[in-house]
């Protein structure tokens, strides 16, 4: 069975391929130890830039208890019921 143009090309891009994967562990797996290293020293050197304040501020959905839109319906158009009613 003989070899055709378009075998020969897939052949030669198997191997590109192969080869690509291959040294993209090369390049990845050095950064992913680096990485690991620098998780393990950066919690110790930070502090919290953020303080809880004295006084919070009371959130916005507090003032909304008990408010509502009644007989409101939501769907899609092409739909033929609606998907929710409250």
């Amino acid at each position: 069975m003989p070899i055709v143009q378009r075998d020969l090309f897939m052949i030669r891009l198997q191997i590109l391929f192969s080869v690509m994967m291959r040294s993209r562990w090369v390049i990845l797996c050095p950064r992913a130890e680096a990485s690991a290293a620098l998780d393990q020293l950066v919690p110790l050197y930070t502090q919290p830039a953020i303080d809880e304040p004295a006084e919070p501020v009371t959130p916005l959905r507090d003032l909304w208890h008990g408010r509502g839109f009644p007989e409101v319906t939501f769907g899609y158009p092409v739909g033929g019921s609606p998907c929710s009613r409250t």
